[in-house]
C-alpha cells in the first residue's frame, strides 16, 4: 500500500504528453495485455527488484507505456480510453492476489 500511496502522490506531476500517450495505449492496445505489464510494474516496484526507481506516477506509467509497446502490436479499437483503462486491472483483486500459488488464498479458502 505504500507504493501505491507514494505514486497516487505524484499522479497530479504527470505531464499531458504522457497521459496523451496513456489514452494511445488505451484505445490501441489490449486491456490484458497493459494490465499484465502494469501488474509487474507494480510487484517490481513493491518487492524493489526495478532495473531502476520507480517512485513516481509518470515514471511508472512511462515503463508501462514502454512495455507494452515492446511486447505487442498495436490496433485500432472502438472502446474509448477510459473503458479500456477500467479493463487493465480487475476491480476485485486487481493485483491477483488470490492467483498466487505463494500466498495459499484458494487452499485456505477451501478449508
Amino acid at each position: 500500500m505504500s507504493y501505491i500511496k507514494r505514486l497516487l502522490s505524484t499522479v497530479e506531476a504527470i505531464p499531458s504528453a504522457l497521459l496523451m500517450e496513456l489514452t494511445t495505449i488505451a484505445t490501441t492496445y489490449d486491456p490484458k495485455v497493459v494490465g499484465r505489464e502494469a501488474l509487474e510494474l507494480f510487484a517490481d516496484g513493491v518487492c524493489g527488484s526495478c532495473p531502476e526507481e520507480l517512485t513516481t506516477a509518470e515514471d511508472f506509467f512511462g515503463w508501462v507505456i514502454k512495455g507494452v509497446r515492446r511486447r505487442a502490436s498495436g490496433r485500432r479499437r472502438s472502446a474509448s480510453a477510459k473503458r479500456a483503462m477500467a479493463k487493465w486491472l480487475a476491480g476485485s483483486d486487481p493485483l491477483r492476489i488470490a492467483e498466487d500459488p505463494e500466498c495459499q488464498y484458494r487452499l485456505q479458502e477451501a478449508s
